[in-house]
């Protein structure tokens, strides 16, 4: 594999995977006449692929490497997602710790995810090959990771020397008819016409109040489930009778036409 570093000369035509197809070393099937995601590509796109699961979503399908700042970082962060998609590749199976089963497209989105914040922060910290990431590093990164927000949503990061640093603040939005929102599923929602655009803000009386540590009661009516389970059983009941009743009495009709 290639080590990151800041010189302008690194590129990814040293690495091993240079001018390959994902798709094609992965293993992936693509329709006839489409091309899929090549290594330089700053973008992997397997919207494509075939035999995909039909829940995955559309971000797990795609690749972004753009958002890594550093472009040795991001040949770095390619050539470790290709191993991950493909652990047979020559030059991966010589790795002693390196995966022995592909991983799957969504497990790479995530991990992708992570490491883009962790090559930035290594990025931001001077840090430009392998070789300069001490222990120190991993640890900071890890203690900074364990982010925790206050009440006005401001995220405080600790570090490993006991320093805690407001390092953003959550947004918050609302909107003049929250009745008006579009229900997306997976407890997701848009804006429409009705609910008018959305105004977003930090945490106070415009836009509500974040609690930190507390959970969330449930606002479901046991009383009402209850009462409409029972319904339920009840309906199924009274057409399992209406069932058995008429079997019973096309059985009649049966004997006595015989």
């Amino acid at each position: 594999m290639t080590s990151a570093s800041a010189s302008p000369a690194a590129s990814s035509a040293a690495s091993p995977f240079a001018g390959a197809g994902i798709c094609v070393i992965a293993g992936l099937s693509l329709p006839p006449g489409r091309k899929g995601p090549v290594f330089e590509q700053d973008t992997w796109d397997f919207g494509h692929v075939i035999g995909l699961p039909a829940y995955m979503k559309q971000r797990s399908r795609r690749l972004e490497f753009a958002g890594i700042c550093n472009p040795a970082w991001r040949t770095t962060a390619k050539e470790y997602c290709a191993a991950l998609l493909a652990p047979g590749h020559e030059h991966v199976r010589e790795l002693p710790r390196a995966y022995r089963s592909p991983r799957t497209l969504q497990t790479c989105s995530l991990k992708l995810g992570e490491l883009t914040r962790w090559l930035n922060w290594l990025t931001a910290h001077g840090v430009t090959s392998l070789g300069q990431v001490t222990d120190w590093h991993c640890e900071a990164y890890t203690a900074g990771r364990c982010e925790k927000h206050d009440s006005d949503g401001n995220v405080i990061a600790t570090y490993s020397n006991g320093e805690k640093v407001k390092v953003a603040s959550i947004a918050l939005a609302s909107f003049s008819n929250p009745d008006g929102l579009s229900k997306e599923g997976g407890n997701l929602y848009s804006a429409t016409t009705t609910s008018g655009g959305a105004q977003t803000g930090v945490s106070g009386p415009q836009h509500g109040k974040i609690f930190t540590n507390s959970l969330e009661q449930s606002n479901v009516d046991l009383g009402t489930e209850f009462v409409n389970m029972i319904t339920v059983e009840r309906g199924y009941q009274a057409n399992s009778k209406v069932i058995t009743t008429v079997d019973q009495m096309m059985q009649s009709l049966i004997n006595l036409k015989q």
